[in-house]
């Protein structure tokens, strides 16, 4: 229980977007549910006598009986969707590891270079990081990126992939030019441009 908690609140990204939202949600219940309790136990009226004529706090319920089926109805076209679109990017996701995985196979079978089957794969895991961050956003996510894309590549190819207007496709970019910076048969080198193609249309996607 101790470790989902820690993880509902420490790794969740939803919850770090709209954490401000939620406090201020809160704080103005909490007032509200402080104050007519305050009233209703005659706190109000014993401290301040010039409000002793204040009512409870009371809202009418026919607004909310007529509204929620048309908020049911709303909240399950959002969970359908919010379900579809999770499912959607489970598979884009799913897709890019495997495309990832198959380029570094295919590299690492046909080239003869050790230093070039290393930098492919470290090119390819930098652009993993770097959409998973072009996904997300946030200051936390980037800290991280920066960190990771300096260890893994050294400080001026970290710089240069952040500085890029669009990380992803650099990072795509930097793949194609290795790539093609090795000698190998044109066929094969058709099936990794291949394999960019694909990782190019996840992006887009």
């Amino acid at each position: 229980l101790v470790d989902n908690l820690a993880g509902f609140f420490g790794q969740n990204t939803v919850l770090r977007s709209v954490w401000l939202e939620i406090c201020f949600v809160w704080t103005i219940s909490a007032s509200v549910w402080t104050v007519d309790g305050m009233i209703n136990d005659g706190v109000v009226a014993a401290a301040f006598p010039a409000l002793e004529a204040l009512k409870p706090i009371t809202l009418p319920g026919m607004p909310f009986t007529l509204s929620a089926p048309a908020l049911g109805l709303l909240l399950v076209f959002r969970t359908n969707t919010a379900y579809s679109r999770y499912a959607a990017c489970r598979n884009l996701w799913g897709e890019i590891i495997d495309t990832c995985r198959d380029l570094t196979r295919q590299g690492a079978s046909k080239w003869e270079s050790q230093s070039k089957k290393e930098e492919l794969a470290r090119r390819a895991i930098a652009f993993s990081l770097i959409l998973k961050k072009h996904s997300r956003g946030g200051f936390a996510e980037e800290t991280l990126l920066q960190r990771e894309l300096k260890e893994l590549l050294g400080r001026a190819e970290a710089e240069r992939l952040l500085k890029a207007k669009h990380r992803p496709t650099q990072a795509i970019q930097d793949l194609s030019r290795l790539i093609y910076s090795v000698d190998m048969d044109i066929i094969e080198r058709n099936r990794m441009d291949q394999s960019l193609n694909t990782l190019q249309s996840t992006v887009n996607a």
